[in-house]
């Protein structure tokens, strides 16, 4: 893994830790289910906006970086982080 590399994976994990602790911040039931759902919902939403920057993802992909495997691999991790429920 090459410094480019490295600091993307490092940005998009630290965007959606921050995208997960905004979302509990404002809406957390303090019920596990619902909770769950708040942070799948944030954390989806999230997910499907960096994959449509299309931009983004050829930049990545002229450098030689799987955008899209480092994408889903910082959203799994994020999950199996902080969901209760999977």
């Amino acid at each position: 893994m090459n410094n480019t590399e490295s600091a993307l994976r490092e940005k998009l994990h630290n965007e959606f830790e921050k995208c997960v602790k905004e979302a509990l911040e404002e809406h957390k039931t303090g019920q596990s289910i619902f909770d769950d759902l708040i942070i799948k919902a944030a954390v989806g939403s999230f997910y499907q906006g960096m994959k449509e920057q299309q931009g983004f993802a050829l930049m990545c992909d002229m450098i030689g970086i799987n955008y899209e495997g480092m994408l889903d691999e910082e959203c799994n991790k994020v999950l199996d982080k902080y969901l209760t429920i999977r």
